[in-house]
């Protein structure tokens, strides 16, 4: 057969309602590991940091900069990709993503 064999998942999936699959450093939203859990037993990256609604759409630039260094601290900037985890809500203020972009910017010049 040519389908690929089923891997089971290394995490329980989050509830219907939530869209995040890694959370904040802090603590996964909706029953998703924490950045800091998250890269324990996999060999892989994983991606979030950031809350799409609490943070990314209703925060101030301030909120998502300090959380997006918080993600990046936990997981030493390592086998880590810096986003929601999901999707970016359409309403999600520009500021916030240049404020998201400018932390990324700044954490590649310093190495």
């Amino acid at each position: 057969s040519d389908a690929l064999p089923r891997v089971p998942p290394l995490f329980p999936r989050p509830a219907r309602s939530c869209k995040a699959y890694v959370g904040a450093a802090g603590g996964g939203s909706c029953g998703g590991p924490s950045t800091r859990t998250a890269t324990l037993p996999t060999s892989g990256a994983v991606c979030g940091g950031i809350r799409q609604e609490a943070t990314l759409a209703q925060g101030s630039a301030d909120e998502v900069r300090n959380e997006a260094l918080e993600a990046i601290s936990s997981t030493g900037g390592r086998r880590f990709v810096l986003g929601t985890g999901c999707v970016t809500p359409i309403v999600t203020p520009y500021g916030n993503l240049r404020a998201l972009r400018s932390v990324v910017e700044d954490e590649e010049a310093s190495v």
